[in-house]
């Protein structure tokens, strides 16, 4: 079942709103004659922190195209706990999939944030219910940067050692800062502070986790090998078991626009359009060698509404995602030339990469009963009385459930049956979360009426399958055809089962008796691998991780500082530009990416020193 009243909880007011100078809210309010040095498209992870870094200096004008709302007043997005609401609502572009052959033939549900701050406004961990004939895609509020060996595999892959560790790790540190859990918790020995930062983003681990987490912790202490307890994942080696740190801070959802964002809103050089959408990008005018130069930019509020032209002097910046982005530049003739001729689009360059290589993690949900001594949150999730004691408490004080997500434990291992087309011996090949309470799957969508329940979320997260993103028309208010390309390889599903038997093997170890009764519903049932396989191919969704569409690298669409090769005054700043998709979750990866193009694209305008 969904959290209480998710109508009420959407948009009430949440603090002052952004001032409204510079927020404008309807493409009637742009001011047509206005001369912007810097467009970007999307006002998402990325799009928020370019604005903020590219305004510092005063001198630039910057406008952000948003085509979803103002985050400000959404409590649902404010409040950890809830966000599950916000799945399949007015701040999701509620995308599908094309149907998966590698999970049962199922579409498969593709959350993106339509609101500023992306889908770090609305990422969440998992919700209590979903529809049967879809998967509820999963994210959270996971603030996890990946491995040492990935930023290092990055840069091998570019041919630029600006993409290694030891380079960008300076642009970690400028995004966030560690804060103490809202309940005030002593959490020494469960984080490293020397592998954090003092940049604006808050991060913390959970307040008040229910004794089995604390069970799961000291059996990790008590391991060795892949098993053993991690203090802090985003030391550099992410292998083990350790606290989860999410982007929250005092019980608030840091969010790209709450953090970088607003406080750059009343800056006079920055304009702020939400409700518009970028239909098409423009080449002004060819350089002597005849390359291409995009320097306009098409918006429209609605399909039918008139389309109105703004023009940047030094770059187009595109931020919209690993799926609006490569849909925009298709819809401007830019990508695999017999894609383009399908839809008689106007060929401004053969790019074929572009759309190629999309790529997710495949995510599964495995349950577990416990014992009726054992604290869940399965109440909390059935009865509206206590939710709404919790939201009242949470008002009143920031305090209580409601501060946080739900995945307090997680860990990362190899799949050490297979070859390991992972980045290096830090990086995992599987990573899984542990949730007190039950979280839906497809084939069994609805949360019993009684008993206690221990999921485990497991990913592929060194997926070796391959999808693509095209376009369905020409009609940039029509969604794109996303292909995933699920379990298309024997590797990822082989990896999903082995992600199964090592999360039955742990629960079975003698400190969880007492605790875990056993696995339940059909996974009880698959006792094969053959089973266990099937058992994934009808349950898996995505992660909410969609990368790697517009890549950089030899072959890419991308270059190694991001601009678009074979145009000139275009560039893209988003998940799209992986070369692989990260080994963890996206959303740090990506706002260390952001930090890192604002300094390129300051460099290369001589904004300043």
């Amino acid at each position: 079942m969904r959290l209480l009243s998710v109508s009420s909880l959407l948009f009430a007011a949440l603090g002052p709103s952004y001032s409204v100078a510079r927020l404008l809210n309807s493409l009637s309010e742009l001011d047509v004659n206005t001369r912007y040095d810097f467009v970007i498209v999307g006002g998402g992870t990325a799009g928020s922190v370019l604005a903020n870094r590219l305004t510092e200096d005063g001198n630039s004008k910057v406008l952000v195209v948003e085509a979803g709302v103002n985050n400000e007043g959404v409590l649902a997005s404010e409040v950890p706990f809830l966000a599950g609401n916000l799945f399949g609502g007015p701040l999701d572009w509620n995308y599908s999939t094309v149907s998966q052959a590698g999970a049962d033939g199922r579409q498969i549900s593709v959350p993106r944030g339509f609101v500023l701050g992306g889908s770090s406004s609305i990422s969440m961990f998992t919700i209590s219910s979903i529809p049967s004939s879809v998967t509820c895609l999963k994210d959270e509020m996971y603030w996890y940067r990946g491995s040492n060996d990935m930023w290092d595999n990055f840069a091998k892959l570019t041919g630029d050692e600006g993409w290694a560790w030891k380079s960008v790790s300076k642009y970690y540190f400028k995004t966030s800062r560690l804060v103490t859990p809202q309940d005030g918790r002593d959490i020494t020995g469960q984080v490293d502070p020397s592998a954090h930062g003092d940049g604006p983003v808050n991060v913390t681990l959970v307040s008040s986790p229910q004794p089995v987490m604390s069970t799961i912790e000291d059996v990790a202490k008590n391991s060795e090998g892949q098993l053993a307890f991690n203090v802090d994942y985003n030391a550099g080696n992410t292998l083990g078991i350790g606290w989860s740190q999410y982007s929250i801070g005092g019980g608030i959802r840091n969010s790209a626009a709450t953090a970088y964002l607003q406080p750059a809103i009343p800056r006079s050089n920055l304009d702020v359009l939400i409700h518009t959408r970028a239909t098409k990008l423009y080449p002004s005018d060819f350089s002597g060698n005849g390359t291409p130069r995009i320097r306009t930019v098409e918006i429209a509020s609605d399909v039918n509404g008139p389309r109105v032209n703004v023009t940047a002097s030094k770059e187009i910046i595109l931020s919209a995602g690993s799926l609006n982005t490569p849909q925009l530049l298709l819809l401007s003739g830019i990508g695999p030339r017999e894609d383009l001729e399908a839809f008689d689009i106007p060929l401004v360059l053969h790019s074929p990469a572009v759309g190629a290589n999309l790529t997710e993690h495949p995510l599964l949900t495995t349950i577990f009963s416990v014992t009726p001594s054992t604290e869940t949150l399965d109440e909390v999730l059935r009865n509206t009385t206590l939710q709404a004691q919790l939201l009242s408490q949470w008002e009143t004080n920031r305090t209580g459930a409601y501060v946080n997500s739900l995945g307090p434990i997680a860990g990362n291992v190899k799949a050490s049956a297979y070859e390991d087309p992972s980045s290096g011996p830090g990086s995992g090949n599987i990573m899984f979360g542990f949730v007190p309470s039950y979280q839906a799957i497809p084939t069994a969508p609805v949360l019993p009426s009684t008993g206690r329940f221990l999921s485990v979320i497991t990913a592929v997260i060194s997926p070796t399958s391959r999808g693509s993103l095209k376009l369905s028309s020409s009609n940039p208010f029509d969604p794109p055809l996303i292909d995933y390309g699920l379990y298309t390889t024997d590797y990822d599903i082989n990896t999903q089962v082995q992600a199964i038997k090592i999360v039955e093997d742990f629960l079975s170890l003698p400190q969880f008796q007492g605790i875990v009764e056993g696995p339940f519903g059909d996974l009880a049932n698959a006792t094969t691998d053959q089973e266990k396989a099937a058992f994934a191919r009808a349950n898996t969704g995505g992660y909410a991780h969609p990368s790697c569409s517009a890549s950089m690298g030899p072959g890419g669409v991308v270059d190694s500082t991001l601009k678009v090769k074979g145009v000139e005054g275009l560039r893209v700043v988003d998940a799209s530009v992986f070369p692989l998709i990260p080994e963890c979750n996206t959303q740090a990866p990506v706002y260390i990416v952001a930090e890192r193009a604002a300094d390129l694209i300051r460099s290369d305008n001589a904004l300043y020193d």
